[in-house]
């Protein structure tokens, strides 16, 4: 059943890219302490309102270049179902509800300092950025590290560097990757997004390569480094082959099956991606609550 307008410019599909900001909740081993979990989702559901306002600007701002786009066409304000000034309504609701939730939860100033980051990263990117080659994905993906740091200091915790790290190569891969098939595709003919021109397919393919490979081995280092093995245990190196799967079957959708234009929504469909981030994703659970001091945490915290 399609989305009313309004509610598709708000792209609620997008919101699973929050997920982010509960993530230090599961990998610091607080997810069975009621308050954090509170504190974390509250986080989450300001950013899911706070990523709506930056689609609704963004397309707004866009909406001339969409209309030329043989995908982007499609949204709300370019193809003509919503108005520039129903557009704009909602963005000063989703603002206003943004922060009166932010009012209430009263989150650390760390969290707030990461909120208006990345509202003013993300209004900087649509007002101009996004035309600066290389620069504008940065910007995306320094709206991933911004989650999790938003998280982090919602359950007051410290995330390490090493998650910070492997975040900003995956989310930098998958932008190049995204630019990738834009120009394979030709989405864009005419180029009115004028960052594509400043790239190639060649170029995009060498540094997608050198991203994935770093990720990989940055991934690798940290499972086999103290701080890893400390934190998680002696096993941890073992998870290093599912991220290794999931890296290589996504240069493997872009590359060889010319997809990954929607990168949210490949790594949700395909199914190898799915197991591979499944099998991650358990393998930690196990590693960080699966043993006696974790039960022991656990029950005490459910008590």
């Amino acid at each position: 059943m399609p989305l009313p307008p309004l509610l598709r410019l708000m792209r609620p599909q997008q919101w699973t890219k929050n997920a982010f900001v509960v993530a230090p909740l599961f990998f610091s081993g607080y997810l069975f302490d009621s308050a954090r979990c509170v504190a974390a989702l509250a986080a989450a559901v300001a950013f899911c309102g706070l990523s709506s306002l930056v689609y609704v600007i963004n397309d707004l701002c866009d909406r001339e270049a969409d209309r030329l786009h043989i995908k982007n066409r499609a949204r709300p304000i370019a193809a003509g179902t919503v108005s520039c000034g129903a557009a704009l309504a909602l963005a000063g609701l989703l603002a206003a509800l943004t922060a009166a939730l932010v009012l209430v939860s009263d989150p650390p100033a760390t969290v707030r300092l990461s909120f208006a980051l990345y509202l003013g990263i993300n209004l900087a990117y649509s007002l101009g950025l996004k035309h600066v080659p290389l620069v504008e994905m940065i910007l995306v993906s320094s709206g991933f590290v911004l989650r999790l740091q938003a998280g982090a200091g919602a359950i007051e915790t410290v995330i390490s560097g090493w998650m910070l790290a492997c975040t900003s190569l995956v989310v930098l891969l998958l932008v190049a990757l995204k630019r990738r098939a834009d120009l394979q595709q030709g989405n864009d003919p005419g180029h009115h997004r004028r960052v594509l021109s400043a790239y190639s397919v060649t170029s995009l393919d060498l540094l997608a390569v050198f991203l994935a490979a770093t990720a990989v081995a940055t991934y690798v280092a940290f499972s086999v480094s103290a701080d890893g093995r400390t934190r998680y245990g002696d096993l941890l190196p073992l998870t290093s082959a599912f991220v290794v799967v999931g890296v290589l079957r996504f240069l493997h959708i872009a590359m060889i099956e010319q997809g990954g234009d929607n990168p949210s929504e490949t790594v949700t469909q395909d199914r190898i991606l799915r197991l591979a981030f499944l099998a991650w994703a358990c393998s930690f659970f196990v590693l960080i609550y699966a043993n006696d001091a974790g039960l022991r945490s656990m029950a005490a915290l459910t008590r």
